[in-house]
This record gives C-alpha cells, structure tokens and sequence, in this order.
C-alpha cells in the first residue's frame, strides 16, 4: 500500500511538458544565446530581431509567438518591408564576447534559466 502512495505521489509532483514549456522569448534564446535578442515594436505589437554572433549575419524578425515573420540581410541587399518599420528597439540579450565589442546583456535573465 505505500508503493501505491508513493507511486500516486510521485505521479502528482513530477514536472509536466506544462510546466516545462518554455516561452517564445526562451525558443529565441535557445536558438540565440550566441548571438543577441532584441525588443521592438511592430504598429504597437511587440517583437523580436534576432541574430547570430557574426558579421553580415541576417537577422530574423518573430512575433510574439515567436514566429518568424520577417527576414532582415542588409549585407546582401534582402531585406523585407518590415525591416524599416521596427521602432523603440532594445537590446534584451547579448552574448559575452559579441563580435561588436559591445558588452554582456542580459536583461530577462535569460541565460540563468534552464
């Protein structure tokens, strides 16, 4: 009978894929946290850009949802409309080492989560 307690227990206080799921911003950091993250606004919708930790590197653009939704390669002359419409942006991540020379952000914590 205690296994069975011990089983019903165990079972109600595991993690779940619930409480698991991680938020897009964390799916950017994933894809990102080599790179560096920053906080827009898109006709009053927040969004992301995003790149990778190298020169003429595209930078990607992602709702909310994290969806992508807009691709920015100015070195290359490709560049979406959306690309010019970005306003009020703001570093939220940069990685230590940024080929910019530009320091370390990291203002969601995003690197001390797991």
């Amino acid at each position: 009978m205690i296994k069975l307690y011990l089983f019903i227990f165990a079972f109600m206080f595991s993690p779940t894929a619930e409480t698991n799921k991680k938020t897009p911003l964390e799916e950017l950091y994933k894809s990102f946290k080599l790179g560096q993250i920053v906080e827009c606004q898109l006709n009053d919708q927040l969004v992301y850009k995003a790149s990778i930790n190298a020169y003429d590197a595209p930078v990607g653009i992602y709702d909310s949802k994290g969806e992508k939704i807009a691709t920015c390669n100015l070195a290359w002359g490709q560049a979406d409309e959306l690309c010019s419409e970005l306003e009020d942006c703001k570093v939220i991540y940069r990685c230590k080492r940024h080929i910019t020379g530009r320091s370390f952000v990291d203002k969601y914590g995003l690197s001390e989560k797991k």
